[in-house]
């Protein structure tokens, strides 16, 4: 094989230069196609832990698998390189603004305006004054390369960019050798998601895992200014910490403005704090018909201490065919309890399916310890 090369520069060398129309005219050409078949991908996909190939599963920015693989690595050697060239140094940090809102959870187009600030959080680490102008860099970021991609690359709407799929990765890949995402970052985050409601709960789970106490302080600014549907996310902070008393106060809130999921979890934890059982299950009774999923479950709960089985059985059903994978744990617990293993495995199983590890440890105890271990399993 002498080498690859795109349609446009074949036909170029082969017809029009005659020296290395002389070269390609004795080679026999195989024409690859860029675009993979379907069982191409799934022995792709096979490869899921090669950490070369985890950028390439996220996607490329609009680029194939060959293209991201192709041009990947020159990427991010250029953009390393471009902070040491002063020259540059803007155009490296839009990049790592980028990178690193992606990091945040903030995927799919970054405003200019929230890039340009974003970008900004560097200016204290720099050692001299950047000399090209935020236009310049941002020209040089989005310059196609290798007639394949920028480093940044144009998002879902209009005015919007964001970081090649290689470059995410590859900070990614370092662990926690990365550097350290800006604390103020997080806002901007939020703010560059924050119309898209999948978004905004994807930068609010990744501060809670990876900055929780730092980004309690933006939230907290964000409740302030109005953006009330993160009250519930403040809460569930407070729950973790066991603080029952603020998290409650702040469960409260987020219901006011209709949000069933804080209903469900006030109720929990005023059942910790030994409320009246009455006002928990009309909680959970709200959250129910409110549509939350995990409800259901937990009137099922209730009933079931009550002594009313056949009521917690329908509540268990309810939330299950919900989605609710305790639903399917709850009554395996159940069928155990009752005598029936067989059912008991079964249900266990499909919980099992749905993502609920514990479901694991009951299925083993349920064949080696006996029932009562794996009744008393939680989900």
């Amino acid at each position: 094989m002498i080498g690859t090369m795109a349609d446009e520069a074949y036909d170029a060398h082969r017809f029009r230069a005659p020296a290395s129309a002389r070269v390609l005219g004795g080679v026999e050409p195989v024409e690859l196609s860029r675009h993979w078949t379907a069982e191409e991908l799934a022995r792709f996909r096979k490869h899921g832990d090669d950490r070369r190939l985890r950028g390439a599963h996220r996607g490329g920015g609009g680029t194939s698998i060959t293209e991201y693989l192709a041009v990947g690595p020159e990427l991010g050697h250029l953009w390393r390189r471009a902070r040491r060239a002063r020259v540059r140094s803007r155009g490296h940090y839009l990049v790592r603004a980028a990178i690193d809102l992606a990091r945040c959870g903030a995927r799919g187009g970054i405003p200019v305006d929230v890039l340009r600030r974003a970008h900004e959080l560097y200016v204290g680490g720099w050692p001299y004054t950047p000399e090209e102008s935020f236009e310049a860099g941002l020209a040089w970021a989005t310059e196609v390369r290798l007639g394949v991609t920028g480093m940044l690359v144009m998002g879902g709407a209009s005015d919007t960019w964001m970081a090649f799929g290689s470059l995410v990765a590859e900070v990614e890949d370092q662990g926690p050798e990365a550097d350290l995402v800006p604390l103020k970052m997080w806002p901007c985050a939020l703010e560059a998601v924050w119309g898209d409601e999948g978004g905004r709960t994807r930068v609010i789970t990744r501060a809670r895992q990876y900055r929780p106490h730092e980004a309690m302080k933006w939230f907290r600014k964000a409740a302030d200014r109005g953006y009330e549907d993160v009250a519930i996310t403040i809460g569930n902070l407070f729950r973790d910490w066991r603080e029952p008393e603020e998290a409650e106060t702040w469960y409260r809130r987020a219901m006011a403005h209709g949000d069933a999921g804080a209903t469900n979890n006030l109720a929990l934890i005023l059942e910790d704090l030994g409320e009246p059982t009455e006002e928990i299950e009309r909680l959970f009774r709200m959250a129910a018909e409110a549509g939350e999923i995990s409800a259901p479950v937990n009137l099922g709960y209730s009933a079931k201490a009550r002594g009313d089985w056949d009521e917690a059985r329908r509540w268990f059903e309810e939330g299950h065919a919900r989605g609710a994978y305790s639903g399917a744990f709850a009554l395996g617990q159940l069928e155990w309890e009752r005598g029936n293993a067989a059912a008991a495995e079964e249900w266990f199983g499909k919980a099992l399916e749905m993502g609920n590890h514990a479901a694991e440890q009951a299925i083993a105890m349920l064949k080696s310890e006996g029932g009562e271990a794996a009744a008393n399993v939680e989900a």
